[in-house]
C-alpha cells in the first residue's frame, strides 16, 4: 500500500503550489502505517520555507520524470526536502530537485538547501538529481535534539551549480557517499564538492567513506575537510576517500585539509594516510 502525492491534490503543473499536498500524504502515511508516499511524473512547485517534511518510517518514491521545483523566496535560509530529527526513512527512484537560486527574491544567506538532514538515523537517498540551490544541494548537520546523524548513505548522486557547496557534511556517524557526480559549485563560499566541516567542538565525522566519486570544475575545493572547530574535540575524525584520482580539475584544489590544531584522528585516499595525529 502507497499514497500517492495526486490522491491528496497535488497537481505536478509546475505552477500550483503543491507542498500541503506532499505533507497531507506523508502525514497519512506516518498516522496509517502505509510507508510510502508515491510522486508520479509531473512538475511540483514546493515552497521551501514550509519544506516536505519527512516523517519517521516514511519512503519518498520518485518515478521517472518527477521534479520537485522550489518556489522563489527571499530567504536565505530552506529546505525543500526536510530530514528532521527522524529515522528509518529512504527517497528513491529518480529524484530530481531544482532550487530557485535564479529566480531568488533577496540576496544574502547562503543556507538554500535541496536536501536538508539533521539529527536523524538510518537515511538512504538514491540517484538525486539536486542543482541550482541557493546553498547546498545535501546538508548534513545536527538538531537540538541529536548533533549528528548515523547511517546515512548516499549514492549515485549528482549535484550540479548549487551556490554553497554540492554537500555539506557537519556531524555524521557512519556516512557513506557513494558514486557520486559532483561539479560547477560557484557563487558563495567555500565552493567546494564536499566541504567536511564541524560548526561544534563536539560534533562528529566518523567513518565516513567517499566512494567512485566524480567531483570536478568546481570553484573551490573537490574535497575541503576544515576542523577548525574541532579544535580539543573528545570525537576522532575518520574518513576514507577512494579513487581520489577522479576528484580533478577544481579550481582550488582537489583535496585540502585544513584547522587540524587540536583533532584527532585519520584520513585517508587511497590508501594512503594524509591525515594522521
Amino acid at each position: 500500500m502507497m499514497n500517492n502525492v495526486v490522491q491528496f491534490g497535488a497537481k505536478g503543473d509546475g505552477k500550483t503550489d503543491d507542498t500541503q499536498a506532499f505533507q497531507n500524504a506523508i502525514d497519512d502515511a506516518a498516522k496509517n502505517g502505509c510507508g510510502a508516499v508515491l510522486i508520479p511524473n509531473g512538475t511540483y512547485l514546493i515552497d521551501p520555507i514550509k519544506s516536505v517534511n519527512l516523517k519517521s518510517n516514511v519512503n519518498l518514491v520518485f518515478t521517472t520524470g518527477a521534479s520537485l521545483i522550489a518556489k522563489a523566496v527571499s530567504s536565505g535560509s530552506y529546505a525543500v526536502i526536510n530530514i528532521l530529527d527522524v529515522s528509518n526513512v529512504s527517497i528513491l527512484g529518480s529524484p530530481t530537485i531544482v532550487g530557485e537560486r535564479y529566480k531568488h527574491l533577496g540576496t544574502s544567506g547562503e543556507w538554500g538547501m535541496g536536501i536538508n538532514i539533521k539529527g536523524s538515523s538510518n537515511v538512504y537517498i538514491e540517484n538525486a538529481r539536486i542543482t541550482d540551490c541557493w546553498g547546498d544541494g545535501i546538508y548534513l548537520g545536527s538538531s537540538t535534539k541529536q548533533n549528528y546523524n548515523k547511517a546515512v548513505k548516499i549514492v549515485n548522486p549528482v549535484l550540479d551549480n548549487n551556490r554553497r557547496q554540492g554537500i555539506s557534511v557537519i556531524s555524521a556517524i557512519n556516512l557513506d557517499i557513494e558514486n557520486a557526480v559532483i561539479t560547477n559549485t560557484n557563487g558563495t563560499a567555500p565552493q567546494s564538492g564536499i566541504d567536511f566541516e564541524p560548526n561544534q567542538v563536539n560534533e562528529y565525522l566518523q567513518n565516513i567513506t567517499v566512494s567512485a566519486t566524480n567531483i570536478s570544475n568546481n570553484k573551490g575545493y573537490g574535497i575541503l575537510c576544515y576542523f577548525g572547530r574541532l579544535n580539543g574535540t573528545t570525537n576522532p575524525v575518520s574518513i576514507n576517500i577512494v579513487n581520489g584520482t577522479n576528484i580533478h580539475n577544481n579550481v582550488q584544489g582537489n583535496i585540502k585539509i585544513l584547522g587540524t590544531t587540536g583533532v584527532k584522528g585519520k584520513i585517508t585516499v587511497d590508501g594512503k594516510v594524509v591525515f594522521n595525529q
